[in-house]
């Protein structure tokens, strides 16, 4: 039969966003509980605590840094920047929170605060199933409560679902959060499985210890003057501009540093700058980037983007040790190299005219650092692969455009700071699945570009976008076709994405939220008659 004869039906479970969310008590509001904690000095607001305040756009803002956290490494942080303050994770969780019950829809407004102790022994259950809005803003306004009362965060709040870990509130809210800020209004509904990933932080020692030896070894971190960052900047941007490679090491003040660690004293110089300082630096060790890559950039960037950048650089390696492969810019993405080259720049502009320039180029690029794009190893022989020439499986196809600008920067936000290649295919994979919603249609209509644009689409365009996405990461992926039976007992044609990873074709079906990388639990995999696998899709 004519591929283009087929109709496509695809039976999945709606996903909203993805976000993950908590069961609220039904009705009575008296019957959500918290870990039962006997309030005391450790536990309550001390008289000197001081009160703050912070704007509900800024708390809506800083969600996303939080969800693509958690969402790559499965774990919170101890702090998040609001606005230009750096809040612990605590205190975060109730600025969510109060802003979710003061102003639920809006986007104006101040929360008032003071600071909050973490939780101290955080604890939950596995969790399955969905809460609709009128629930999780429930839930918002008991857990402001708690906290209010208490001081700290809750260790969990218990639902008519089951406990609620600390760790797993913070990774819902910020979802909601997030999906408030890209869509302007609150999800309808929110699911609760991808919430069992979040690690539990160790529970805090509060038993006496022995102190360790006195030594005269120090272990404070080694510093650097804001003058000596600037005057080796010159040198940096001389000797690439000669050598069109990075130097494996730059003297900063008679010390001879790692290239990783002069960008980061780069970029904390910059942000430092930026801010009036003038104080040293302070530095560790940081590992080089693992997969470099980037587009060609042109245009010019401005000094606000430029030190936004270099903010994001150095909470980056604060965060991750490493320094990063790229970053994303408003004209594409730059490689690992170009950053040193850009920073550099600027910080010889400073040091000699005593000022940040207005903007720098970015054309001269393309002269001194050699363009890396991503690319993967041919993978082994697989007898799955019908196909022996795998390049396909990378290029661009009808209605996969892989080179589209806003697909390349979305591929390389996923993966940044990811390294393992089903680390990358996991990311864009769970985004994809938590991030789209599904609508009834037969074949294509939306592409991947506009699918990623209006964040909805059939299992046809769910995949058209995964594909493009991952083509774009450097992962090979392919189109599967077939006739599955579904959970309810039905039978329809059917589309969704297979991965080239480690060797094999993995399945990646992310039109239902039910489903893992290389899991499927909305369809039999054991009574599919397949149709055909492709590089490209012609319906």
């Amino acid at each position: 039969m004519n591929l283009r004869g087929i109709l496509f039906l695809c039976l999945i479970l709606i996903s909203i966003s993805g976000i993950y969310a908590e069961e609220v008590p039904p009705q009575n509001v008296n019957s959500t509980t918290s870990n039962a904690v006997t309030p005391n000095s450790s536990s309550k607001e001390t008289a000197t605590n001081q009160t703050k305040n912070t704007t509900i756009s800024s708390i809506i803002s800083a969600s996303s840094a939080v969800k693509t956290q958690i969402d790559t490494k499965k774990e919170i942080t101890p702090t998040v920047k609001v606005s230009m303050e750096n809040v612990s994770s605590s205190d975060y969780l109730y600025l969510m929170v109060k802003s979710l019950s003061t102003n639920p829809h809006g986007f104006t407004g101040t929360v008032t605060y003071t600071s909050k102790q973490a939780a101290t022994n955080s604890q939950g259950d596995k969790l399955t199933g969905q809460l609709v809005l009128s629930e999780y803003l429930k839930l918002a306004q008991d857990i402001t409560s708690y906290m209010d009362t208490h001081g700290k965060a809750p260790d969990y709040m218990s639902t008519s679902r089951g406990k609620i870990k600390y760790e797993a509130l913070i990774y819902i809210y910020s979802r909601v959060l997030d999906f408030k800020a890209t869509q302007k209004k609150l999800p309808n509904f929110v699911y609760m499985d991808p919430i069992n990933q979040v690690k539990t932080a160790p529970v805090a020692e509060t038993k006496p210890v022995n102190p360790a030896p006195v030594t005269n070894q120090s272990t404070a971190k080694p510093t650097a003057t804001l003058n000596d960052i600037r005057s080796a900047s010159a040198s940096l941007v001389s000797f690439m501009d000669k050598n069109k490679k990075l130097p494996g090491t730059v003297m900063v003040g008679g010390k001879q540093l790692s290239i990783d660690q002069y960008l980061y004293l780069l970029s904390k110089g910059l942000v430092q700058i930026k801010n009036g300082g003038t104080g040293s630096i302070a530095y560790g060790t940081y590992n080089s980037a693992t997969n470099s890559h980037g587009v060609k950039l042109s245009g010019n960037l401005l000094q606000s983007e430029v030190l936004k950048l270099a903010q994001q650089v150095s909470t980056y390696m604060d965060t991750h040790g490493k320094s990063p492969d790229n970053i994303q810019t408003s004209k594409g993405a730059m490689q690992y190299e170009a950053i040193f080259h850009v920073f550099g720049r600027v910080m010889s502009y400073q040091n000699t005219y005593k000022k940040l320039p207005n903007y720098v180029r970015l054309d001269v690029l393309s002269n001194v650092v050699p363009l890396k794009t991503l690319n993967s190893t041919k993978p082994a022989e697989n007898a799955t692969n019908p196909v022996n020439n795998t390049s396909v499986f990378l290029k661009a196809s009808k209605n996969c455009q892989v080179n589209d600008p806003t697909i390349i920067a979305m591929a390389n936000q996923l993966t940044l700071g990811v390294n393992t290649t089903w680390e990358k295919a996991e990311a864009i994979f769970n985004w994809v699945r938590n991030n789209l919603t599904y609508s009834f249609y037969y074949n294509t209509k939306y592409g991947a570009v506009n699918t990623l644009k209006n964040k909805n689409g059939n299992c046809v365009d769910h995949s058209h976008l995964l594909i493009a996405l991952t083509r774009a990461a450097g992962i090979e992926s392919r189109y599967a076709h077939g006739t599955c039976q579904f959970k309810s007992g039905s039978v329809y044609g059917h589309v969704w994405a297979e991965l080239f990873i480690d060797g094999k074709w993995v399945k990646a079906d992310a039109s239902s939220s039910s489903n893992n990388l290389g899991v499927i639990n909305n369809w039999n995999t054991a009574n599919v008659v397949m149709k055909g696998v492709y590089s490209e899709l012609s319906f």
